[in-house]
């Protein structure tokens, strides 16, 4: 038999339930989840009502704070109590209070340390997971502009580039006489109307030029056209 003023602990599946053993075979505890979800008062049962065919295991202080006597005159002042609350005013907060005077619970400090910890590794792996989709946004924007910067650049060089052949061909088309009008000059590659005009009174050298050097002319517009537009739809 145990001591009168025994803080006892029975197990009850995935909790611990508490009570004190007050001498005559009796313990006082908070009947509230004592044997199912239910509330309950606190009462005085039987011990083998309270092991429920289980072994229970004495909870020891390094300080005594009252003796046996006095830790039942405390449990059976509160004896009919029915204020029960799984997590402020349970058995293990009732029985601590008996033998300590100090209203705690082991089971709920540490189920609200576990909650917290796993709110606080939410919490950061949200931040981190916000943190790794900034910075992945941050390179595929920045691949992205410098794969739109190097189309830009090979647009801009080709543009160049069918300009300045246009402009050759057109230059070999007017030292062969062929072209003799501004209009004909800026179609071709974009001359200037001052050099145009000087060139206007250069006239045909003859007929049978004039359908090969049309031609060429021809030729590179249509080039000067097809990047322009290419060009066009990489900007828009």
């Amino acid at each position: 038999m145990y001591p009168t003023g025994t803080h006892l602990i029975v197990g009850r599946g995935v909790y611990t339930h508490h009570g004190i053993f007050v001498g005559r075979n009796r313990v006082i505890h908070y009947s509230g989840m004592g044997s199912g979800l239910h509330k309950g008062c606190i009462e005085s049962t039987s011990l083998e009502a309270f092991l429920q065919g289980k072994n229970a295991r004495i909870k020891t202080y390094r300080k005594v704070y009252f003796r046996g006597p006095e830790i039942c005159r405390r449990a059976r002042s509160r004896l009919g109590e029915d204020q029960y609350n799984l997590v402020f005013n349970n058995c293990e907060h009732f029985a601590n209070w008996c033998a300590t005077d100090r209203h705690t619970s082991e089971q709920i400090d540490a189920a609200t340390q576990r909650l917290g910890t796993a709110a606080a590794t939410h919490l950061l792996m949200r931040q981190l997971a916000k943190q790794t989709a900034e910075q992945t946004t941050k390179a595929l924007l920045t691949q992205g502009s410098a794969a739109i910067t190097r189309k830009m650049l090979a647009g801009q060089a080709a543009s160049t580039a069918a300009t300045q052949v246009a402009r050759s061909l057109t230059s070999q088309a007017l030292a062969k006489g062929v072209v003799s009008t501004a209009s004909g000059l800026a179609a071709a590659g974009g001359t200037s109307s001052l050099t145009a005009a000087s060139l206007s009174a250069v006239g045909l050298a003859g007929g049978t030029a004039l359908a090969p050097a049309l031609a060429t002319v021809a030729v590179a517009a249509g080039a000067a056209y097809l990047v322009g537009s290419f060009w066009d739809w990489l900007t828009d």
